[in-house]
């Protein structure tokens, strides 16, 4: 997975699956796109604090773009 990994999107993403992104990340060395659509029910202000979070995480990849629905 780590070097032919190019494209990922996350559907239904929640705040108990970080830990699986920020592994991917971590790992991914070719990723060019990380695209995550949060779960509906979250409010505003967890989805905020998710992006967050998510941005610090570190990459394996320097080409890396995340993007949030």
């Amino acid at each position: 997975m780590s070097s032919h990994l190019t494209a990922i999107h996350y559907k239904g993403f929640s705040e108990y699956e970080m830990e699986l992104v920020e592994q991917i990340l971590k790992e991914a060395k070719v990723l060019k796109t990380m695209k995550i659509t949060v779960e509906s029910d979250l409010d505003s202000k967890s989805k905020l604090r998710i992006h967050k979070e998510i941005m610090k995480f570190p990459r394996a990849s320097q080409n890396c773009q995340i993007a949030f629905d």
